[in-house]
């Protein structure tokens, strides 16, 4: 995905500066100076990119210089489709929980000071987001009560099982099983949830998530 519209933005930004296309010097400075210039200066490499923010941000940055309308159109409107779905999904975990619709009349009705649009298609990436994180600080009030980590009710509820808010039915629940046990095996060495211990904020990946 990075070097097919990276490709693109090189070949055309060489032929409209009378470079050549096989100068690997000239393309590593073009890559180089064009993640900097997206980034605000803190990344320089593909193999750095490390937030979907800054991931984003490149990929409009060089689909615009390849005058690609496609790529341009995506990479515009992602934030947005991303943000929405994170909404739609924190809405599910919500009904899930407490057995009752959650939809964004819902939404509109509890965050009224926000002024929110009349449907979340409607709604732009910066309010969603304040959105998104409301809600699952609401659901985190439901994961601690119950003494459940964030994590395992994410997996669980993906798996298709019942919100079970006593931990002694959720380790004997053969989903609920699957969900903490894969978890584990995904994050090693993973300390209990303690939810009085601030949280340490990660990236997707430390090697490089988005270099290809």
């Amino acid at each position: 995905m990075f070097w097919k519209v990276e490709g693109a933005a090189w070949r055309r930004y060489a032929a409209l500066s009378n470079l050549r296309t096989s100068d690997t010097a000239e393309h590593d400075r073009f890559r180089h100076e064009q993640l900097a210039a997206a980034t605000g200066g803190r990344v320089t490499s593909s193999k750095d990119i490390q937030t979907s923010k800054d991931f984003e941000a490149v990929m409009l940055a060089l689909a615009t210089i390849a005058n690609d309308p496609q790529e341009i159109e995506r990479w515009t409107a992602q934030p947005e489709r991303r943000m929405r779905w994170l909404t739609e999904q924190a809405l599910k975990r919500l009904e899930w929980v407490t057995g009752q619709p959650h939809d964004w009349t819902y939404v509109q009705g509890i965050f009224a000071h926000m002024r929110l649009p009349a449907t979340l298609a409607d709604c732009p990436a910066e309010l969603a987001q304040k959105v998104f994180v409301a809600l699952e600080t609401h659901l985190a009030r439901y994961f601690k009560d119950a003494c459940c980590r964030p994590v395992d009710a994410q997996r669980a509820h993906a798996l298709g099982a019942p919100w079970l808010s006593d931990a002694a039915d959720r380790h004997a629940h053969p989903l609920w099983e699957r969900a903490m046990v894969q978890n584990a095996d995904t994050t090693p060495h993973r300390p209990a949830y303690d939810h009085h211990k601030p949280r340490r904020k990660h990236h997707a990946d430390q090697r490089g998530f988005y270099a290809r």
